[in-house]
């Protein structure tokens, strides 16, 4: 992934309201089942931690990242934005925009 799809992900990222949270329970595996199945339906998605979780950004990213085999995360403070291209093609908006920007 080149800087211009990643500056891409990052401006639509950047307006996104986060749609899930991260708190006391840590990341069980039904929250990753979740994030796993918003991803194949949005492609990208806006998750916030709670100042309570045991778990920290760059932790909750490095476990999300393989186990969702993400193409692109990045961590802004206590906010992750995850990025993965849909499997199904009705469902590919923003994958079929960043693909457009290779070069």
């Amino acid at each position: 992934m080149n800087n211009k799809q990643k500056k891409a992900i990052k401006q639509v990222g950047q307006f996104l309201k986060p749609i899930f949270q991260i708190g006391k329970n840590d990341l069980t595996d039904e929250m990753i089942e979740q994030f796993d199945y918003a991803l194949e339906k949005r492609e990208i998605i806006k998750i916030s931690i709670l100042q309570n979780s045991a778990v920290t950004a760059e932790e909750a990213l490095g476990k999300l990242e393989e186990a969702l085999h993400l193409e692109f995360a990045y961590s802004i403070g206590h906010t992750l934005v995850l990025y993965r291209a849909s499997q199904q093609m009705k469902k590919r908006d923003l994958s079929l925009r960043v693909a457009a920007l290779e070069g």
